[in-house]
């Protein structure tokens, strides 16, 4: 954000938008588990199971997308 060039506006709304995402990752299971925690419980516990089946895809996944996103602005930079 800070060597991005953007304007006041839209750097406000990158850091509400970063903002946002950060703590509703946080929030959102806290807010669950004070709404429901036995339903809450049950489906923390599937996410967590499918992750360790599927741990290796993920971070593959993730590492990918990574990947494309700094080929694609190297050869933005280039142009």
């Amino acid at each position: 954000m800070a060597r991005g060039g953007y304007t006041t506006i839209e750097l406000a709304v990158l850091i509400v938008v970063f903002t946002l995402i950060k703590f509703l990752l946080i929030e959102a299971p806290i807010v669950s588990y004070t709404i429901s925690p036995a339903s809450t419980t049950v489906r923390v516990s599937r996410f967590s199971t499918w992750m360790a089946a599927n741990k290796l895809e993920v971070i593959a996944a993730v590492v990918g997308v990574v990947g494309v996103v700094l080929i694609v602005r190297g050869i933005a930079g280039l142009a």
